[in-house]
């Protein structure tokens, strides 16, 4: 570059540049090789990421102190309609449809202890821990999904719940033929979504994992 007649460079054209020249004196730029600046797209993206994992934990642990504050509400709702004289609303009760334990309370046979002999019916107080997975078309867990479990045989109505933060449902039902129906409510985003199918509880000594259930989108 040749100096300007403005530039002190001027005054003494053999010497060339001269250090602290405003016009030429200036800092360079530095120049970013294609490498390192992917290497800062991915670090941002990671951190991108990151944030949206937590704000997805977030919001199961919100939804998680949700549930328990409506429990509490609800009980609150109940005591106050007991102290003004009115009836409280029936409760599902998940093992209603159980039948009663018959036990005897007379000793049988001769024993030398005093103690009587009790006697209960183990096959009608059977029950297995029942659970199924739950995820949506794009296998996410769904959670807060409407879950109704029916009987087979009469399509009698056994009781209803919703999946948990971790997108299952789980509960301890007697061995015998079901019906599960999955709802899951639209929102903004995203329309209605169920799933139906038929199981069999068996007689087991552990818990019984279903096949997982996909809701399929309603159009």
């Amino acid at each position: 570059m040749s100096p300007s007649n403005n530039c002190i460079c001027a005054n003494d054209p053999n010497q060339g540049m001269v250090e602290g020249c405003p016009q030429h004196d200036q800092p360079a730029v530095p120049t970013r090789k294609a490498s390192d600046v992917i290497l800062s797209i991915e670090r941002r993206f990671d951190v991108l990421l990151q944030t949206a994992t937590n704000s997805d934990n977030n919001t199961k642990l919100l939804l998680g102190r949700m549930n328990r504050i409506c429990s509490l509400l609800e009980s609150i709702d109940t005591q106050l309609k007991l102290g003004n004289g009115a009836e409280p609303e029936p409760e599902i009760d998940h093992l209603s449809y159980l039948p009663e334990i018959e036990v005897e309370t007379s000793p049988k046979g001769y024993r030398r202890t005093a103690r009587p002999e009790t006697y209960s019916d183990e096959k009608s107080a059977r029950v297995i821990p029942t659970q199924q997975k739950i995820f949506d078309p794009s296998g996410k867990s769904v959670y807060m999904a409407e879950v109704e479990i029916f009987n087979a045989a009469d399509r009698s109505l056994v009781t209803k719940l919703r999946s948990t933060a971790g997108g299952k449902w789980q509960l301890p039902l007697a061995p015998g033929d079901y019906i599960v129906t999955i709802l899951k409510r639209p929102n903004g985003t995203r329309n209605k979504m169920t799933y139906s199918n038929n199981f069999s509880v068996k007689e087991t000594d552990g818990p019984i994992e279903l096949e997982s259930a996909k809701l399929e989108l309603e159009k």
